[in-house]
C-alpha cells in the first residue's frame, strides 16, 4: 500500500470570532467549558472550510449530549441493532444527538457537527461524501487555538484488506442512498465508514482541491461520478483503479 498518510491542512485557523456556531445541550450529564470550546473551535474550522466553497451564512448547530446510554438508544432507535451508534444527526429536527457515555464523545460531536453544516449547503448530499467528510473531520486534533489534521490509520489498513479481496464496486458504492449505505455498513461493522473515509482522503491527497469542486458540482445537480470526473479530469474507471491500487 502506498503511503498516502499525509493530509494537508485545508485552511488557516484563528480562534478570534464573535459568532457562535454550536449550542451544546447536556441532558443528565455535564460538559466542561473547555470541551465546549473545543467543539466550537472545530465547528468554526468546518464552517470556514465550507465558506471557501459556498456562499452561505451558517446557522447554529444544536447538539443534545445524552448522559444516559439507554436514553440515547431510545432516541437513536438502535437498541436492537447489531452495531450501536455513538451519535446521529436528524435533518428534520436540525439537531445532532450524541451519546456521552462513549469515551470518544468529543470526536462524535465533531463528526455530527459536520453533518449539520454540510446539510445547510447541500441538503441532498450523497452518503459517501457526507460520511467521509465527517470521518475525516472527527479525527483531527483540536485545541482552542489550533486545528491539526490527523488520520485514522486503521481504516487505511482495513481498506487494504477490502481492496485485496477485489470485492468493492466503487461506482455502485458511490450511488448508495443513505439507507442503503447504512444497511451495507451493518454487514460488517464500519465497512461503509472505512470505504467513504478512505476514498475522501484519497481524493484530498491525490487530487488537491478536487473535493471542493466535487461539492460544487453536486450542488449544481451533477451525480457523484460526473462530479468526480469533472474535478479530476479523468474517467471514473481510472480513478477507481488508482484508488484500489493506492490502498493495496
Amino acid at each position: 500500500m502506498k503511503n498516502y498518510f499525509c493530509i494537508v491542512l485545508f485552511i488557516g485557523y484563528c480562534s478570534n470570532s464573535l459568532a457562535q456556531y454550536t449550542n451544546v445541550n447536556p441532558i443528565n450529564c455535564k460538559i466542561s467549558d473547555h470541551e465546549k470550546e473545543l467543539v466550537e473551535a472545530m465547528a468554526k474550522y468546518q464552517v470556514n472550510y465550507y465558506k471557501r466553497i459556498f456562499d452561505f451564512e451558517p446557522t447554529t448547530v444544536n447538539i443534545d449530549l445524552i448522559g444516559k446510554h439507554k436514553d440515547y438508544l431510545k432516541l437513536s432507535h438502535s437498541s436492537t441493532t447489531k452495531y450501536k451508534t455513538a451519535g446521529f444527526y436528524n435533518p428534520s429536527a436540525q439537531k445532532a444527538f450524541v451519546d456521552k457515555t462513549r469515551n470518544a464523545y468529543l470526536k462524535t460531536m465533531y463528526h455530527e457537527t459536520q453533518h449539520a453544516i454540510i446539510h445547510q449547503v447541500l441538503p441532498n448530499v450523497p452518503a459517501w461524501i457526507n460520511e467521509g467528510m465527517s470521518e475525516l473531520f472527527e479525527c483531527f486534533e483540536v485545541s482552542k487555538d489550533q486545528i491539526k489534521p490527523d488520520i485514522q490509520g486503521y481504516k487505511f489498513y482495513k481498506m487494504k484488506e477490502y481492496a485485496g479481496k477485489n470485492s468493492l464496486n466503487l461506482r455502485t458504492f458511490l450511488g448508495l442512498t443513505h439507507s442503503q449505505w447504512q444497511e451495507l455498513n451493518g454487514t460488517e461493522e464500519g465497512y461503509s465508514y472505512t470505504v467513504s473515509y478512505s476514498f475522501v482522503s484519497f481524493l484530498f491527497m491525490k487530487y488537491p482541491n478536487s473535493v471542493d469542486m466535487i461539492l460544487q458540482k453536486l450542488k449544481q445537480g451533477r451525480n457523484s461520478i460526473q462530479a468526480i470526473e469533472y474535478a479530476t479530469k479523468k474517467e471514473f474507471n481510472q480513478i477507481e483503479m488508482e484508488f484500489i491500487t493506492a490502498m493495496r
